[in-house]
């Protein structure tokens, strides 16, 4: 299925659209973190917070990581990522939302 075809079901039987809850807080990566963080990327997010029992936390995301990629496309260092299916840069949120009423 597709996002908007979720949307339109929601919408029809509730009145309302619920979104996934991701649990998770995350800031852009700049030089200065990663300096900070002695690690050589500034780019992609850094983990701040991760919430109990959200989807972050299942699929494993911990606070401290540092996520570069997802579904094999660079994050930003602004939490954007260039899809190829899109002309326009998509935030990282909605890379997940597609990811996840995909499966």
């Amino acid at each position: 299925t597709n996002t908007f075809s979720v949307i339109l079901s929601q919408l029809h039987k509730e009145k309302i659209v619920r979104e996934p809850f991701w649990g998770f807080k995350y800031r852009p990566m700049t030089t200065a973190t990663s300096r900070a963080f002695n690690v050589p990327v500034d780019a992609g997010i850094y983990v701040i917070n991760i919430e109990d029992q959200s989807l972050a936390s299942k699929a494993g995301l911990k606070e401290g990581d540092i996520v570069c990629q997802v579904a094999g496309l660079d994050i930003d260092r602004f939490g954007y990522v260039q899809a190829p299916w899109n002309k326009e840069k998509i935030s990282l949120l909605d890379i997940f939302a597609r990811i996840f009423f995909q499966t």
